[in-house]
C-alpha cells in the first residue's frame, strides 16, 4: 500500500483485487470503477467480516485524471471503527446468552456474534465519529458507575453497622470491639472521600472542564472502595454475609463484575498514569 493524499491508495479495491487493511482482507470490488461512493463503501463493508473489520484511519484520494475513478468523488474517509446499525434478525447476526454467572445474576448477559454480515451503506450512523463516539458514551457510563459503586459501598456499610449493633457476642454487641470499629471507620472514611471525588467530577462536568481521566479516577476509586467495603461487611456478618437473607453477599459478588467491566482497574490505572506523565504505558 502506498500513501497518497490523505490516506492509502486503494487502487486494488476498486480494480477488483483484494486489499489487506489493518490485518483484514477486503475483497476487491470486481470492477467498481464508475460506481458511487455508496456502492464502493457497501461492497467494502459487506464483503469484509463485520466482526473483524479494522480499516485504520485511512482516506481514499482518487486523481481526477485517472479513468478508473470516473464518477467517484475525490475523497472518502473510512474510520478505524465504523458505527453501524445492525437490525435484529439480520442474516449472520446471532446472540448467545451466558448462563451460570456468579455476578449480576438478575440481568441478561449475551454474546453478539457477527458472521459474514452484509450491510448497506445507510447502515452507517451518519453523525458518528467512529470509535470516539463510542468512547464518549463509555465516559458517561463510567461516571454513573462511579456513583453506583459508592452507593453499593453505602449499602453494605449500613447493613454491617446495623448488624454489628444488634449481633451480640461475649456479652455485648460486636460493634463495640476495636477490630470491628476499625472496619466501620475505614468504610465511612473511604465512602465520604469517594462521594466528594464524584461530586467534584460532576462539578467539572457541569463546567465543561471534565476529562476522561477524571472519570477514570472516579470509576477506579469507586470500585476499589466498594470492593473493600463489601469484603469488610461480609467479614462482620460472618456466615450471614453469604446468606441471601442479607444483601452483602449479593453486593460482594456483583462488585467483581463492576470491577471488571467498563475498563478494569489496571486499565484505569494506566489511563491516569498517561495523564500524569504524558507517557502511555500500554503502547510501544
Amino acid at each position: 500500500m502506498t500513501r497518497t493524499g490523505l490516506g492509502f491508495d486503494l487502487h486494488p479495491l476498486v480494480d477488483g483485487r483484494p486489499l489487506v487493511l489493518g490485518g483484514v482482507t477486503v475483497p476487491g470490488g470486481r470492477g467498481l470503477s464508475g460506481h458511487s461512493d455508496a456502492d464502493v463503501l457497501t461492497h467494502a463493508i459487506g464483503e469484509a467480516l463485520l466482526g473483524a473489520l479494522a480499516l485504520g484511519d485511512l482516506g481514499r484520494h482518487f486523481p481526477d485524471t485517472d479513468p478508473r475513478y470516473a464518477g467517484v468523488s475525490s475523497l472518502v474517509l473510512l474510520r478505524a471503527v465504523m458505527d453501524l446499525l445492525v437490525e435484529k434478525g439480520a442474516p449472520g447476526f446471532t446472540t448467545r446468552d451466558y448462563e451460570g454467572k456468579f455476578s449480576l445474576r438478575a440481568s441478561v448477559t449475551s454474546e453478539l456474534i457477527f458472521q459474514d454480515v452484509k450491510l448497506p451503506a445507510d447502515a452507517m450512523l451518519p453523525k458518528s465519529d467512529g470509535l470516539k463516539s463510542a468512547l464518549k458514551c463509555l465516559t458517561q457510563a463510567r461516571y454513573g458507575i462511579a456513583w453506583g459503586t459508592i452507593g453499593l459501598a453505602m449499602a453494605v456499610f449500613d447493613e454491617a453497622l446495623r448488624y454489628g449493633k444488634s449481633r451480640e457476642q461475649f456479652g455485648r454487641p460486636i460493634a463495640g470491639f476495636q477490630l470491628q470499629q476499625r472496619k466501620l471507620a475505614w468504610m465511612a472514611t473511604e465512602i465520604t472521600k469517594g462521594q466528594l471525588l464524584n461530586l467534584q467530577v460532576g462539578r467539572l462536568k457541569e463546567a465543561g472542564k471534565v476529562t476522561f481521566s477524571h472519570v477514570s479516577m472516579a470509576k477506579m476509586n469507586g470500585c476499589r472502595v466498594a470492593r473493600e467495603c463489601s469484603r469488610y461487611a461480609r467479614e462482620m456478618l460472618g456466615a450471614n454475609g453469604l446468606a441471601d437473607e442479607y444483601q452483602t453477599g449479593r453486593h460482594f459478588c456483583n462488585i467483581e463484575a463492576v470491577y471488571t467491566y467498563e475498563g478494569t482497574d489496571d486499565i484505569h490505572t494506566l489511563i491516569l498514569g498517561e495523564a500524569l506523565t504524558g507517557l502511555p504505558a500500554y503502547s510501544g
